[in-house]
């Protein structure tokens, strides 16, 4: 049966995993190549996190929420931000 990564047809080489503290002005992700990004507010967040581009961090994610899978070239193309600054965090899951 082989593993789990064998069982699916994405089979990325790596896993990577980050956790952001927030800050009220917004912030961009480290350089880093990204095939598939997937973003999740801790649960025991105070507040929302905000993800966007340096501009607007207009999708919002209340404690505990989770973006999903989304098609991404670099990790940089992101910028993120926190009501409650860093007193929360965001999870960051990303595969290449």
């Amino acid at each position: 049966m082989g593993t789990i990564r064998s069982q699916f047809s994405d089979d990325f080489i790596n896993d990577v995993f980050l956790v952001v503290t927030g800050t009220v002005s917004a912030s961009q992700l480290p350089t880093g190549t990204a095939w598939m990004i997937r973003f999740k507010a801790d649960p025991d967040n105070s507040d929302d996190f905000f993800i966007g581009n340096e501009n607007s961090q207009p999708y919002k994610l209340a404690p505990g929420d989770d973006t999903g899978w989304n098609s991404a070239s670099n990790l940089n193309r992101f910028w993120y931000s926190a009501t409650s600054g860093g007193a929360d965090y965001l999870l960051v899951w990303y595969k290449y």
